[in-house]
């Protein structure tokens, strides 16, 4: 089960909520625009840490073809 910081996502939907009013009418809606960007923020870091590890295996890969060579 994923962990996320909820005073984080509060404290960005009380943000949202005071800041765009004209977007986010109702608290509710602020909150859930909150945990969805939340959401995404923990996709994005996942993906990347997949992207640096094959790019460290594949850098690690050519270093040994070019020390065999």
């Amino acid at each position: 089960m994923k962990r996320y910081d909820l005073s984080k996502i509060m404290k960005k939907a009380w943000a949202l909520f005071t800041n765009a009013r004209a977007k986010y009418p109702t608290f509710a809606d602020a909150l859930r625009k909150s945990w969805s960007m939340a959401k995404f923020e923990v996709k994005v870091a996942e993906e990347r840490q997949t992207i640096e590890a094959e790019t460290k295996a594949r850098e690690a890969k050519v270093r040994e073809e070019n020390e065999q060579a």
